[in-house]
């Protein structure tokens, strides 16, 4: 059986036509911030979840922070 990526299911939007398929997969990118910030969010979650398994847990915050200039932060 293939599989489906379930970022391109049919997306319902209220007053506006339903969209499926890449248009649907563009949309639901851009409402989680992009690419870069999908991606930034998968790294961080891996890497935490690798230091607590390992019981290595840093000394310091490691969370982006905004940098001012757009409010946004860095990209990984």
């Amino acid at each position: 059986m293939k599989k489906k990526d379930r970022w391109c299911n049919k997306l319902k939007r209220d007053g506006k036509p339903d969209l499926s398929g890449g248009a649907a997969r563009n949309v639901r990118i851009a409402n989680s911030g992009g690419m870069d910030s999908i991606v930034g969010n998968a790294v961080d979650f891996a890497l935490e979840q690798a230091n607590l398994n390992s019981d290595s847990l840093p000394d310091r915050d490691l969370t982006p922070q905004p940098t001012g200039k757009d409010e946004r932060p860095p990209l990984h």
